[in-house]
């Protein structure tokens, strides 16, 4: 990666090198800065991977105390369980089974006990994301994200659910052990409850406050979910489909781009069913911006950076955004046609608080 890297930034200075940014004593200065960044692909998209990190984080750190939670729950139970075969343990002590035997018995079971969850697991961890796709991609076909889970993650719950089962399973055993076997028989009419041990007390404790974050986390993603949902974004999804062109890949140069326009939205006009024929420099809500420094004809102090966008006559019906004010685009507006501009009601209180902007 290293010298692929240092070549691909030699090959760009010699590029900027003639341009006449570069050609002053500041500009080969600048010139030495340059160089480009790679980055392996294997992992994915290292865009992605920095935009969505601290989600992903977040989501992992909710999981993994949710797992801690089932951990502590399995765990009391296993303790309880020990804990209720006490009497049953002392007594074959007092018969001279051997503390090695009785633990590897124990150890056995809760082995077995906690392999067989962890593959129940896996198998409800597999199906419940099968459903959450199918969930949110109904019908689709080649959904690029799959839910097998992978090796590491298999290698995780199979590693966590032997460490519980084995922590857990000789516990009892090893309280078993310290008691001696003729108090153990005299209070053998006792509830397990009575003598309930500090670690079991721990196990509740530790397992309702892990509950009680999660509870508080979970009502304010709902509560953040809500305000979403009834959020007003001045747009409107159903009925709508949108198509992703690139004229300039197919050979259009930027002379015959505006006929080109013309046509897609009279041939697009003719299906079936077409209403309204949207034609835009990108699409609402995509992950896509544009922006230039704006100022307005004798505010020359007055300045701030906004997004824009082209569009043709039919793309705010398009998109179900309405006009409050003046007019929107029309066929006439074109390319040799008084530059017309379309703003929000954002731009209006920054720039012409309490005028009018026609």
């Amino acid at each position: 990666m290293g010298p692929l890297q240092e070549k691909i930034s030699a090959l760009l200075r010699q590029a900027f090198a003639p341009r006449q940014d570069y050609l002053s004593e500041q500009g080969k200065t600048l010139l030495v800065k340059v160089h480009v960044v790679l980055t392996p692909g294997g992992a994915g998209i290292q865009d992605m991977q920095e935009q969505y990190s601290s989600h992903l984080h977040l989501l992992m750190w909710i999981a993994g105390l949710v797992l801690l939670i089932a951990c502590a729950n399995i765990a009391n139970l296993l303790l309880v369980r020990g804990m209720a075969r006490r009497t049953e343990l002392c007594v074959r002590t007092a018969l001279g089974a051997m503390h090695g035997r009785i633990v590897r018995q124990l150890l056995t079971e809760s082995v077995l006990l906690a392999l067989l969850g962890g593959i129940v697991g896996l198998v409800v961890a597999y199906a419940g994301a099968m459903m959450l796709l199918k969930l949110a991609f109904p019908g689709a076909q080649g959904v690029p994200i799959h839910a097998s889970p992978s090796l590491t993650v298999i290698g995780f719950a199979f590693g966590l659910s032997l460490l519980t089962g084995v922590l857990f399973g000789v516990a009892p055993a090893w309280i078993a052990a310290q008691t001696e076997p003729v108090d153990a028989l005299r209070s053998g009419a006792r509830t397990t409850a009575a003598g309930a041990s500090r670690l079991q007390r721990s196990l509740v404790v530790l397992q309702a406050a892990l509950s009680l974050v999660l509870m508080v986390g979970a009502g304010l993603f709902s509560k953040s979910l809500t305000k979403l949902q009834h959020s007003g974004l001045k747009l409107e999804a159903k009925n709508r489909y949108i198509v992703h062109i690139n004229p300039q890949a197919a050979g259009y140069s930027q002379p015959k781009l505006e006929a080109f326009y013309r046509t897609t939205k009279e041939r697009f006009h003719a299906l079936p069913g077409v209403l309204k024929v949207g034609i835009s420099l990108y699409t609402p809500m995509e992950d896509n911006n544009w922006s230039d420094i704006v100022w307005v004809q004798g505010k020359p102090n007055l300045s701030a950076e906004a997004s824009w966008i082209r569009a043709n006559d039919d793309y705010f019906d398009s998109v179900g955004t309405r006009v409050v004010m003046g007019r929107g685009f029309a066929e006439t507006d074109a390319s040799n046609s008084p530059t017309v501009a379309v703003v929000n009601q954002s731009f209006v209180n920054k720039f012409f608080t309490g005028e009018n902007p026609i």
